[in-house]
Formats: structure tokens, C-alpha cells, sequence
């Protein structure tokens, strides 16, 4: 009798947590794009970004777990969010740009009325932005656009005299005042005449508070460290259940905020079960499976650990649970004992 493990029960248990350690920066947290393979918003607000098959980046590995691949053209992330909505604001990303000095403009922020941009100013290697007014010599005389991974953060206060100003990997680099833009906000691109500003590099981890982040925040996000997944060995089961025990990962300077377990069936699409740091599931079909916990702090930050599952039914080598265990078994169970070494 063929064997075939092909199959896989797709399953789905969502259950998200957000931690309160840092409360103030919890309570202002309007998006959470940590786009990593995907654009939703994972901060619980439901402010999930909207792409189009053209305009949704591939994604690569970024700075923490994935980032977003924006090819300068096409690609492009609405996040539902109107920039007029929020007096005080604050917008934050991680970016690897892949273009050169010379390129148009390059908008890591933007809008779809041109009222609002954040990014790099026409052929000079300036951070442009505007809330209103635009400002092309922001600030000068940085390393922003020199390909290495940077972190960028806008924030606007109306009530201390409409001053915006922009923040390059956790540092003031200039401050003015601002009449505050409009209409909904854009992740690597801005509406431009007679071409867009799309954005060209990577973007990771983008944030948005409905507030004027203090310096020292802006500083704690860009300083944060990612927490720490606890490493999954590879794992043999014979009677269906699997047990995920990510108990023991770690954060050192803040608190864990959510884990997430994807499992894929080889050869199926990759399923996802989202809980806490312990798990139990019933793996009805037996085959191989590749698995990835990725956790997310109170910061944003993700990391992530890999690892294999070979399931079977019954006892070990029999596993279709037939009561004998052929050649094709045997071949298969060796194959499970090479890989999961």
C-alpha cells in the first residue's frame, strides 16, 4: 500500500496579548506594523494596512524577524489611518534604503493628497518632510540614506507651538514648526505629480502613537532589544499531540507581548497557531511539518526560532497505523531520524 503525507488539518487559534509594563507607550499605540511577511496591525487596534496584488511588498528578512520589500515603484502599504486625525503624533520605522542620492524623491511616509511626507529629499541626501509645508532641507548632513539599517521617527506637538521634528537612529537631528497635514497615511510611498515617491529598500517594525513621543522614549525604542526565543529542538511524536513550550524565552529590557506559532505541513499552506508561550495540538495527519515561533515585545520588536515536527501515528514506525510496518515506512522513519538531528 503507497503511503502519501500529503495532508495537513488547518487549524487557526488566535489569541493576542499586549502587554501593560509600559503602559504609556501601550496607551497612545495606534498601529503596530511589524510586517513581518504581512501587513496588519499587531497592536490589537485593528488598523490592519490594505494592499492591492500590485501593491503589496515580498518579503525578506529586516532588521528584527521579516521586512517589507519596497521595489520604488509599485509597492505600497495603506494603513486606514488619517494623518488629520491626531494634533499630537508620532510615526516610527526601521528602513534599509536601496536607492541612490540621486533619486527623486523617496517617501519611507507619505499620503495619498501630498500633504505629508516623510523620506528622502529630491537628488540631495537631505530628510525632506512635510505636515502641511514642506520643508526640503529638514535635515542635512546625515548618513540616512547610505544603505546600512536606520531607524527614523517624526513627531509633531500642537501644543508646544505646532513643533515638529525628526529623529534619526534615537537622536534629534532638526525641529520646526508645522501646520499639520491630512488624509490617509501611506508606508513607502507619497501621491507625486507626474510620478509617485515610492519608497525603494526595506521597511521593518513601523509604529504609530497618538502622541508627541519624549526624546527618552524615542530613545528606548530605537535601543530596544529584541526578546529572545527560546530555541525548539526538533521533535519526534508518535501519538498525535504535540506539546509548544516556549516558556523560558526572554526579554532583557522589557516584557514579551505576544507569541506566535506557525506550523506548515510540507507541500501545504503553512497554518497558524497564535497563544502564549505553551501549546498543545492534535496533528491529525502524519508527516513532516516545519514550524517558526516569532515573538513580539512591548517594544515591537520580533525575533524568531525555526524547527522541524515529524509526525506519525501509533507507534514509532508504524505510521499510518495499520499494525505493520512496511518499506516505505522504514525508509521514511530513517528520513525523520537524519533530519531531526
Amino acid at each position: 500500500m503507497r503511503i502519501i503525507f500529503t495532508y495537513c488539518l488547518t487549524l487557526m487559534l488566535i489569541f493576542f496579548v499586549f502587554n501593560t509594563v509600559n503602559a504609556d507607550l501601550k496607551n497612545n499605540l495606534v498601529a503596530n506594523y511589524t510586517l513581518d511577511g504581512h501587513c496588519l496591525d499587531k497592536s490589537g487596534n485593528n488598523n490592519n494596512g490594505k494592499c492591492t496584488e500590485t501593491s503589496e511588498p515580498l518579503y525578506s528578512m529586516g532588521k528584527y524577524y521579516k521586512a517589507g520589500i519596497f521595489d520604488g515603484i509599485e509597492t505600497r502599504i495603506a494603513t486606514g489611518i488619517d494623518r488629520a486625525s491626531m494634533q499630537d503624533f508620532t510615526i516610527c520605522g526601521w528602513y534599509k534604503f536601496q536607492g541612490t542620492i540621486n533619486d527623486h524623491f523617496r517617501a519611507l511616509f507619505g499620503n495619498i493628497e501630498g500633504t505629508f511626507f516623510v523620506g528622502k529629499d529630491s537628488g540631495t541626501s537631505n530628510i525632506g518632510v512635510q505636515d502641511g509645508e514642506y520643508i526640503p532641507n529638514f535635515a542635512t548632513d546625515t548618513n540616512a540614506w547610505d544603505g546600512n539599517w536606520h531607524h527614523l521617527c517624526y513627531t509633531r506637538r500642537e501644543s508646544i507651538s505646532k513643533i515638529g521634528s525628526i529623529f534619526l537612529d534615537g537622536e534629534r537631528v532638526s525641529e520646526s514648526s508645522f501646520s499639520g497635514g491630512s488624509s490617509e497615511m501611506y508606508i513607502g510611498f507619497e501621491n507625486g505629480d507626474p510620478d509617485n515617491f515610492s519608497f525603494k529598500g526595506l521597511i521593518d517594525s513601523v509604529l504609530i502613537f497618538n502622541k508627541g513621543l519624549s526624546e527618552l522614549e524615542i530613545l528606548s525604542i530605537y535601543q530596544n532589544t529584541p526578546p529572545q526565543a527560546e530555541e525548539i529542538m526538533n521533535i519526534e511524536v508518535y501519538n498525535n499531540e504535540i506539546t509548544l513550550n516556549a516558556s523560558n524565552s526572554t526579554d532583557i529590557d522589557g516584557d514579551i507581548s505576544s507569541f506566535e506559532w506557525y506550523l506548515k505541513c510540507r507541500g501545504n499552506e503553512k497554518f497558524n497557531v497564535s497563544s502564549q508561550g505553551l501549546v498543545t495540538k492534535i496533528l491529525l495527519q502524519p508527516g513532516f511539518y516545519d514550524g517558526t515561533l516569532v515573538l513580539m515585545d512591548n517594544y515591537g520588536a520580533t525575533s524568531y526560532s525555526d524547527f522541524v515536527i515529524f509526525s506519525g501515528i501509533g507507534v514509532k514506525g508504524d505510521i499510518n497505523a495499520d499494525g505493520k510496518i512496511g518499506l516505505e515506512e522504514t525508509v521514511y522513519s530513517l528520513k525523520a531520524v537524519s533530519e531531526l538531528k
